[in-house]
């Protein structure tokens, strides 16, 4: 799975997050938590040609059992009315429901370029 994801902000280099993995931590000796691990990767202005002398920047996505959701899966602080359980409890429900895993992957990604968390 690649995704295209925002311009480097510093250099206006084109990016695309590749998906190296992802695990889902589910047993008692384990963390509770589902990361995606990923790879910022840069590109000329064509959107094809890598630019090789920038590093891939690696980044992880966690969704663990400290970070609060309210019912559509939208953080939210944790004490809060619209609190209603852990980033990991929500995507372990998902599990149950017909879901397209790179649908849930792509709308992780976008809220985190968002967020500016590949920068």
């Amino acid at each position: 799975m690649v995704y295209n994801i925002s311009d480097e902000p510093n250099y206006g280099f084109k990016r695309k997050v590749h998906v190296n993995s992802i695990n889902i931590g589910i047993g008692d000796l384990f963390n509770k938590a589902v990361t995606l691990f990923l790879v910022v990767k840069y590109y000329a202005p064509d959107g094809v040609t890598i630019i090789d002398f920038i590093p891939p920047k690696s980044v992880n996505l966690i969704a663990d059992t400290t970070t609060w959701v309210d019912v559509d899966g939208n953080i939210v602080e944790q004490g809060s009315i619209d609190a209603v359980m852990t980033e990991y409890e929500f995507f372990m429900m998902m599990m149950t429901v017909p879901v397209v895993i790179s649908d849930i992957v792509e709308s992780k990604v976008t809220w985190a370029d968002s967020l500016g968390r590949f920068n």
